[in-house]
């Protein structure tokens, strides 16, 4: 679950689809089975459970837009339209650490190594939880 804009409230369900609270009930967003979700103020992301690709919710449309070409492993957004992920390789094993630059609408390599856990905080400020050693930097 994560919050995005207005206070809107999502949450990935059993089914791996995502759905957003509006007054009292749930509602589906798209038929688009996602393996990871993370939102913020400024916009919601998933990377899509089957291709791994990253997607970014546009408002307007009401779908999903895929942002770049690279395999995700994990997102995580931040604010003023930050996210960063964890990406993957050919053969799903670590690809480095990007953050999405959306002036130049691609994915920009963070460097860093295997990470447990990622986070976009202040401007852009990017938080990891390294992986084996579990240090957070």
């Amino acid at each position: 679950m994560a919050f995005g804009a207005d206070d809107v409230l999502y949450r990935r369900g059993c089914d791996r689809l995502i759905y957003s609270k509006q007054e009292y009930e749930w509602m589906l967003l798209s038929d688009m089975e996602a393996s990871t979700m993370s939102a913020s103020k400024d916009a919601l992301y998933i990377a899509e459970k089957h291709s791994k690709m990253p997607y970014k919710f546009d408002t307007r449309s009401g779908e999903f837009k895929q942002i770049g070409n690279r395999k995700v492993d994990m997102l995580a957004a931040g604010v003023n339209n930050h996210v960063v992920m964890e990406g993957r390789n050919q053969n799903f094993r670590f690809g480095g650490i990007y953050g999405w630059v959306e002036t130049d609408n691609a994915w920009r390599n963070l460097g860093g190594g295997s990470v447990d856990w990622l986070a976009s905080g202040y401007q852009g400020r990017l938080y990891k939880v390294a992986y084996p050693s579990l240090k957070v930097f």
